[in-house]
Protein backbone atom coordinates (compact mmCIF):
# COMPACT_ATOMS: atom_id res chain seq x y z
CA UNK A 1 0.00 0.00 0.00
CA UNK A 2 3.13 2.29 0.66
CA UNK A 3 5.95 2.57 -1.22
CA UNK A 4 9.02 3.32 1.10
CA UNK A 5 11.67 5.20 -0.66
CA UNK A 6 15.17 5.67 1.08
CA UNK A 7 18.11 7.33 -0.28
CA UNK A 8 20.82 5.50 0.95
CA UNK A 9 24.63 6.52 1.80
CA UNK A 10 25.62 2.53 2.21
CA UNK A 11 24.68 0.29 0.04
CA UNK A 12 22.08 -1.15 1.78
CA UNK A 13 19.74 0.38 4.72
CA UNK A 14 21.08 -0.52 8.09
CA UNK A 15 19.30 -3.57 9.55
CA UNK A 16 18.23 -1.39 12.52
CA UNK A 17 15.92 0.44 10.67
CA UNK A 18 14.84 -2.34 8.57
CA UNK A 19 13.44 -3.52 11.24
CA UNK A 20 11.80 -0.92 12.37
CA UNK A 21 9.89 -0.40 9.36
CA UNK A 22 8.91 -4.00 9.72
CA UNK A 23 7.88 -3.85 13.06
CA UNK A 24 6.08 -0.99 13.10
CA UNK A 25 3.72 0.56 9.65
CA UNK A 26 1.50 -2.20 10.23
CA UNK A 27 0.89 -2.25 6.80
CA UNK A 28 1.85 -3.80 3.44
CA UNK A 29 4.44 -2.02 2.22
CA UNK A 30 6.93 -1.50 -0.84
CA UNK A 31 10.76 -1.01 -0.39
CA UNK A 32 12.63 0.84 -2.84
CA UNK A 33 16.43 1.85 -1.92
CA UNK A 34 18.31 3.66 -3.56
CA UNK A 35 22.14 2.82 -3.61
CA UNK A 36 24.02 6.03 -2.98
CA UNK A 37 26.92 4.81 -1.51
CA UNK A 38 29.24 5.76 -4.44
CA UNK A 39 27.70 9.34 -4.66
CA UNK A 40 26.13 8.80 -8.11
CA UNK A 41 22.89 10.72 -7.17
CA UNK A 42 21.81 13.94 -5.54
CA UNK A 43 18.72 13.85 -4.09
CA UNK A 44 16.60 15.07 -6.99
CA UNK A 45 17.73 12.61 -9.08
CA UNK A 46 17.40 10.13 -6.39
CA UNK A 47 14.14 10.40 -5.58
CA UNK A 48 12.78 10.75 -9.32
CA UNK A 49 14.23 7.08 -9.32
CA UNK A 50 12.46 6.23 -6.24
CA UNK A 51 9.29 7.23 -7.48
CA UNK A 52 10.28 5.50 -11.20
CA UNK A 53 10.64 2.13 -9.35
CA UNK A 54 7.84 2.50 -6.46
CA UNK A 55 4.32 0.60 -7.17
CA UNK A 56 1.81 1.67 -4.62
CA UNK A 57 -0.60 4.98 -4.42
CA UNK A 58 1.41 6.67 -1.73
CA UNK A 59 4.83 7.30 -1.80
CA UNK A 60 7.21 7.88 1.49
CA UNK A 61 10.30 9.69 1.63
CA UNK A 62 12.49 9.23 4.32
CA UNK A 63 15.78 9.52 5.32
CA UNK A 64 18.63 6.52 6.21
CA UNK A 65 18.83 8.21 10.21
CA UNK A 66 15.89 7.96 11.36
CA UNK A 67 13.51 5.55 13.41
CA UNK A 68 9.70 5.31 14.26
CA UNK A 69 8.38 5.23 17.38
CA UNK A 70 4.55 4.87 16.55
CA UNK A 71 2.82 1.70 16.15
CA UNK A 72 0.80 1.27 13.03
CA UNK A 73 1.85 4.68 11.28
CA UNK A 74 1.58 3.13 7.89
CA UNK A 75 -2.19 2.70 8.44
CA UNK A 76 -2.71 6.17 9.94
CA UNK A 77 -0.52 7.48 6.67
CA UNK A 78 -3.36 5.61 4.52
CA UNK A 79 -6.27 6.71 6.22
CA UNK A 80 -4.92 10.33 6.17
CA UNK A 81 -5.10 10.80 2.54
CA UNK A 82 -8.52 9.35 2.37
CA UNK A 83 -9.34 13.19 2.51
CA UNK A 84 -8.86 13.97 -1.44
CA UNK A 85 -7.47 17.81 -0.51
CA UNK A 86 -4.65 16.10 0.94
CA UNK A 87 -1.80 15.89 -1.46
CA UNK A 88 1.58 15.36 0.77
CA UNK A 89 1.79 14.63 4.96
CA UNK A 90 4.50 14.87 7.03
CA UNK A 91 5.74 15.60 10.56
CA UNK A 92 7.12 18.99 10.66
CA UNK A 93 6.77 22.23 8.65
CA UNK A 94 5.53 26.23 9.00
CA UNK A 95 2.46 27.67 8.75
CA UNK A 96 4.41 31.35 7.85
CA UNK A 97 7.42 32.11 5.65
CA UNK A 98 9.12 35.00 4.65
CA UNK A 99 10.22 36.42 1.71
CA UNK A 100 13.46 37.02 3.60
CA UNK A 101 15.81 33.47 2.07
CA UNK A 102 16.01 31.25 5.38
CA UNK A 103 15.69 27.99 7.31
CA UNK A 104 12.13 26.80 6.96
CA UNK A 105 11.79 27.05 11.08
CA UNK A 106 13.25 30.31 10.89
CA UNK A 107 10.19 32.04 11.54
CA UNK A 108 9.14 31.54 14.82
CA UNK A 109 12.78 30.64 16.20
CA UNK A 110 13.75 32.99 18.50
CA UNK A 111 11.60 32.08 21.60
CA UNK A 112 8.09 32.76 19.89
CA UNK A 113 7.22 28.95 18.15
CA UNK A 114 3.76 29.71 17.67
CA UNK A 115 4.43 29.24 13.52
CA UNK A 116 6.00 25.82 13.64
CA UNK A 117 4.34 22.65 13.22
CA UNK A 118 5.94 19.28 15.09
CA UNK A 119 6.19 16.32 16.32
CA UNK A 120 9.46 14.58 16.51
CA UNK A 121 12.43 13.57 18.24
CA UNK A 122 15.86 15.22 17.84
CA UNK A 123 18.84 12.71 18.80
CA UNK A 124 21.90 13.49 18.62
CA UNK A 125 24.29 10.74 16.30
CA UNK A 126 27.60 11.54 17.94
CA UNK A 127 25.78 11.38 22.09
CA UNK A 128 22.55 8.83 21.06
CA UNK A 129 21.55 10.41 24.96
CA UNK A 130 21.54 13.87 23.67
CA UNK A 131 17.50 12.80 22.65
CA UNK A 132 14.42 16.37 22.61
CA UNK A 133 10.88 15.39 22.02
CA UNK A 134 9.41 18.18 20.07
CA UNK A 135 5.14 18.98 19.52
CA UNK A 136 4.47 22.26 18.61
CA UNK A 137 0.08 21.77 18.04
CA UNK A 138 -0.66 25.60 19.59
CA UNK A 139 -3.99 25.18 18.08
CA UNK A 140 -4.54 21.34 19.17
CA UNK A 141 -5.44 20.15 15.74
CA UNK A 142 -6.05 17.04 14.49
CA UNK A 143 -3.64 18.17 12.12
CA UNK A 144 -2.29 21.21 10.97
CA UNK A 145 -1.96 22.70 7.16
CA UNK A 146 1.24 23.68 6.30
CA UNK A 147 3.17 25.64 3.71
CA UNK A 148 5.75 22.49 2.96
CA UNK A 149 6.83 19.46 5.45
CA UNK A 150 10.70 18.93 6.10
CA UNK A 151 12.33 16.19 4.20
CA UNK A 152 13.29 13.58 6.47
CA UNK A 153 9.78 12.19 6.18
CA UNK A 154 7.32 12.90 4.41
CA UNK A 155 4.77 11.48 2.02
CA UNK A 156 3.00 12.19 -1.70
CA UNK A 157 0.26 10.70 -3.39
CA UNK A 158 1.38 8.71 -6.17
CA UNK A 159 -0.78 9.81 -8.75
CA UNK A 160 0.41 13.72 -8.67
CA UNK A 161 4.10 12.23 -9.79
CA UNK A 162 1.54 10.98 -13.41
CA UNK A 163 0.49 14.54 -13.41
CA UNK A 164 3.66 16.06 -13.46
CA UNK A 165 4.71 16.04 -10.14
CA UNK A 166 8.84 15.56 -10.09
CA UNK A 167 11.79 16.48 -7.86
CA UNK A 168 13.62 19.68 -10.03
CA UNK A 169 17.11 17.90 -10.55
CA UNK A 170 16.57 20.88 -13.22
CA UNK A 171 17.34 23.51 -11.23
CA UNK A 172 18.73 22.15 -8.56
CA UNK A 173 21.26 20.13 -7.17
CA UNK A 174 22.71 18.52 -4.08
CA UNK A 175 21.18 17.56 -0.90
CA UNK A 176 18.76 20.72 0.52
CA UNK A 177 15.47 22.44 -0.72
CA UNK A 178 13.87 19.33 -2.38
CA UNK A 179 11.75 19.10 0.55
CA UNK A 180 10.59 22.65 0.26
CA UNK A 181 10.48 22.67 -3.79
CA UNK A 182 8.04 19.95 -3.54
CA UNK A 183 5.84 21.06 -1.37
CA UNK A 184 5.21 24.26 -2.34
CA UNK A 185 4.93 22.29 -6.49
CA UNK A 186 2.46 20.34 -4.18
CA UNK A 187 0.29 23.38 -3.35
CA UNK A 188 0.70 24.35 -6.58
CA UNK A 189 -1.41 22.07 -8.06
CA UNK A 190 -4.45 23.08 -5.25
CA UNK A 191 -3.96 20.26 -3.32
CA UNK A 192 -2.90 20.74 1.13
CA UNK A 193 0.09 19.49 2.56
CA UNK A 194 -0.27 19.26 6.11
CA UNK A 195 1.64 18.27 9.59
CA UNK A 196 -0.17 15.18 11.10
CA UNK A 197 0.74 14.30 14.91
CA UNK A 198 0.16 10.55 14.96
CA UNK A 199 3.19 9.89 13.19
CA UNK A 200 6.43 10.35 15.79
CA UNK A 201 10.14 9.98 13.79
CA UNK A 202 13.17 10.63 15.41
CA UNK A 203 15.95 12.11 13.68
CA UNK A 204 19.30 10.81 14.45
CA UNK A 205 21.62 13.23 12.91
CA UNK A 206 23.49 16.65 13.37
CA UNK A 207 22.37 19.41 11.17
CA UNK A 208 24.44 22.01 9.46
CA UNK A 209 23.74 24.65 7.39
CA UNK A 210 26.56 25.39 5.43
CA UNK A 211 28.00 27.28 2.49
CA UNK A 212 26.74 25.01 0.24
CA UNK A 213 22.86 25.07 1.59
CA UNK A 214 23.38 28.92 1.37
CA UNK A 215 23.55 28.67 -2.06
CA UNK A 216 20.73 25.88 -2.45
CA UNK A 217 18.59 28.36 -0.79
CA UNK A 218 19.17 31.17 -3.18
CA UNK A 219 18.17 28.42 -6.01
CA UNK A 220 14.97 28.09 -4.07
CA UNK A 221 13.86 31.37 -3.41
CA UNK A 222 14.72 32.70 -6.92
CA UNK A 223 12.11 29.89 -7.96
CA UNK A 224 9.38 30.79 -5.41
CA UNK A 225 9.86 34.34 -4.04
CA UNK A 226 7.26 35.75 -5.88
CA UNK A 227 5.05 33.51 -3.89
CA UNK A 228 6.13 34.50 -0.41
CA UNK A 229 5.07 35.52 2.06
CA UNK A 230 2.53 33.40 2.87
CA UNK A 231 0.47 31.47 5.72
CA UNK A 232 -1.92 28.98 6.17
CA UNK A 233 -2.94 30.58 9.32
CA UNK A 234 -4.52 33.89 9.69
CA UNK A 235 -1.58 36.31 11.88
CA UNK A 236 -2.37 39.21 13.23
CA UNK A 237 -0.37 42.46 12.24
CA UNK A 238 1.85 42.40 15.71
CA UNK A 239 2.79 38.33 15.17
CA UNK A 240 3.99 38.98 11.43
CA UNK A 241 5.93 41.76 12.66
CA UNK A 242 7.71 39.06 15.19
CA UNK A 243 7.53 36.06 12.66
CA UNK A 244 9.12 38.87 10.15
CA UNK A 245 11.92 39.69 12.44
CA UNK A 246 12.75 36.18 14.14
CA UNK A 247 13.36 35.16 10.18
CA UNK A 248 15.87 38.13 10.13
CA UNK A 249 17.50 37.18 12.99
CA UNK A 250 17.86 33.88 11.81
CA UNK A 251 19.44 34.18 8.68
CA UNK A 252 21.67 37.06 9.88
CA UNK A 253 23.00 34.53 12.53
CA UNK A 254 23.38 31.52 9.61
CA UNK A 255 25.38 33.64 7.71
CA UNK A 256 27.77 35.21 10.52
CA UNK A 257 28.49 31.24 11.21
CA UNK A 258 29.54 30.67 7.89
CA UNK A 259 31.44 33.91 7.56
CA UNK A 260 29.22 35.33 4.50
CA UNK A 261 28.68 38.84 4.05
CA UNK A 262 25.24 40.63 4.25
CA UNK A 263 25.21 42.76 2.10
CA UNK A 264 26.19 40.53 -0.34
CA UNK A 265 23.96 38.06 -0.33
CA UNK A 266 20.32 39.49 -0.82
CA UNK A 267 18.97 40.65 -3.96
CA UNK A 268 17.78 44.39 -4.25
CA UNK A 269 14.18 43.35 -3.55
CA UNK A 270 14.66 41.56 -0.55
CA UNK A 271 16.97 44.55 0.77
CA UNK A 272 14.06 46.64 0.43
CA UNK A 273 11.88 44.11 1.82
CA UNK A 274 14.16 44.00 5.12
CA UNK A 275 14.21 47.70 5.53
CA UNK A 276 10.44 47.79 5.37
CA UNK A 277 9.81 44.70 7.88
CA UNK A 278 13.18 44.72 10.23
CA UNK A 279 15.56 47.24 9.92
CA UNK A 280 14.08 50.19 11.74
CA UNK A 281 13.78 47.65 14.57
CA UNK A 282 17.47 45.82 14.38
CA UNK A 283 18.35 49.90 14.93
CA UNK A 284 15.95 50.79 17.78
CA UNK A 285 17.33 47.43 19.73
CA UNK A 286 21.08 48.72 18.78
CA UNK A 287 20.77 51.89 20.10
CA UNK A 288 18.88 50.56 23.48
Amino acid sequence: MISVVICSRTRHIADELQQNIDQTIGCEYQLVVIDNSAHAYNIFEAYNEGVKRSSCDIVCFMHDDILHHASGWGRNVVEWFRNPQIGMLGISGNTYMSRIPAIWWASGYWGNRTAVRQNSIDTDKNDRQNSTRTCINPLNERYSEVLMNDGLFFCIRKKLFDEGLCFDDKTFGGFHFYDLDISFQVRAMGYKVVCVYDVVVEHISHSVLNREWLSAARIFYGKWGHSLPAATVRYDKKSVAELEYDTFRTIRHILKENGVSFWSYFNREEYLYMFKKCFVRCLREKIK
